[in-house]
């Protein structure tokens, strides 16, 4: 799985020299109703977002409660996140009111702040990740404005 992540992140960093392949490069699939798959990352992702405000313990739940296609879904880390951003080949998709996210085509979202699994910098902090510029913000646990959830498994 590292050795996936790490070949990723050089062949994004040689995408960005040399050009984009372009928003459809098969990298993204929809491989069952709301389930979509990295291929390259070979993680597994919910089209859509927890559809509403949450902080961080909500956002954990949400992903740990989530039943879609058996189950086993938690919070991604910083690093699955920006690899949707970096992953959208210069697509972008509605996000919220008129802001436009970097996200693959396929991913239906309600915000641009997603929780990440990490604690953050502070006690009560936890990483988040946004899917408009790319900004990654240690946050407080306990905000919930405009702060969402999308779910990973890994391994299936």
């Amino acid at each position: 799985m590292k050795r996936n992540v790490m070949m990723w992140a050089t062949m994004a960093l040689l995408a960005g020299m040399v050009g984009s392949a372009g928003a459809d490069d098969g990298r993204w699939k929809v491989v069952k109703p709301g389930v979509m798959v990295d291929t390259f990352a070979e993680v597994q992702w919910t089209q859509r977002d927890n559809l509403g405000d949450v902080n961080w313990e909500q956002a954990k739940a949400h992903c740990a409660g989530l039943k879609l296609d058996g189950g086993g879904w938690q919070l991604p880390t910083m690093t699955e996140l920006s690899q949707i951003h970096s992953g959208a080949q210069g697509n972008k998709v509605p996000c919220g009111g008129d802001t436009q996210c970097h996200a693959p085509k396929g991913f239906y979202l309600t915000g641009r702040f997603f929780w990440s699994s990490e604690p953050g910098t502070g006690s009560a902090e936890a990483w988040r990740f946004n899917l408009d510029d790319g900004g990654r913000v240690s946050d407080d646990v306990s905000y919930s404005g405009d702060r969402r959830a999308l779910c990973v498994r890994r391994g299936s």
